[in-house]
């Protein structure tokens, strides 16, 4: 095995909560995995073949990172779209009203990573990064317009649901929280802050 060979100590791997699918309440490390999406089945088959390689030996963890975000995140993905948007007042449509995400983050993500890789766990074992709260896409615009003198303000609700979107699409936090010991994170409103005032910091708000 070429980790052995190079004799590496700690191997964390970035799992993906899209591994664990849809379930009707916050997910947790043990729950059986029903991944709706390639990213989450391909993630899935990595978790199992680091579960395989530590049973031979290697030290190997995985981390379940949620729904991540912060500086240098794609320009594609919904919240630097949205916080763009405060700018441009381009469209952003969101899906209707009660589906969550447990937005975690960057810097959380990094402080779980190395804590992953200096402390004595468990080979083999998994561990969710994430807030344990569930923020609803509608909640996000609003605080982004909150942050930003109302804008957005062309926002529809018109655009469908995927299979992957829940209710309940949060993390159990509590082995985060124990074998970690990451037991505060940053809440949504204050990231969001931090990725608004770098933003307008480079490029200012369209004019009317």
């Amino acid at each position: 095995m070429a980790c052995r060979s190079a004799d590496v100590q700690k191997v964390v791997v970035l799992g993906s909560s899209s591994e664990y699918g849809p379930h009707p309440t916050a997910l947790r490390e043990d729950m059986q995995d029903n991944a709706v999406s390639e990213h989450g089945a391909s993630k899935a088959a990595l978790t199992k073949a680091m579960r395989e390689m530590a049973k031979e030996g290697l030290n190997a963890v995985s981390l379940r990172i949620f729904y991540a975000y912060g500086h240098g995140d794609d320009p594609r993905r919904f919240i630097p779209t949205v916080i763009r948007a405060a700018r441009t007042n381009d469209l952003i449509r969101l899906t209707p009203r009660g589906f969550v995400r447990d937005y975690v983050h960057v810097d959380d993500v990094v402080t779980a990573c190395l804590r992953a890789g200096a402390l004595n766990l468990r080979p083999g074992e998994v561990i969710n990064a994430g807030t344990g709260v569930g923020t609803d896409n509608h909640d996000v615009v609003a605080m982004v317009q909150s942050l930003c003198g109302g804008r957005p303000t062309n926002v529809r609700a018109d655009f469908p649901p995927r299979p992957a979107d829940h209710s309940e699409w949060r993390a159990d936090v509590q082995r985060m929280r124990t074998r970690l010991g990451l037991t505060e994170t940053i809440e949504v409103k204050a990231g969001l802050a931090r990725l608004v005032r770098e933003s307008f910091a480079f490029a200012p708000p369209a004019l009317e």
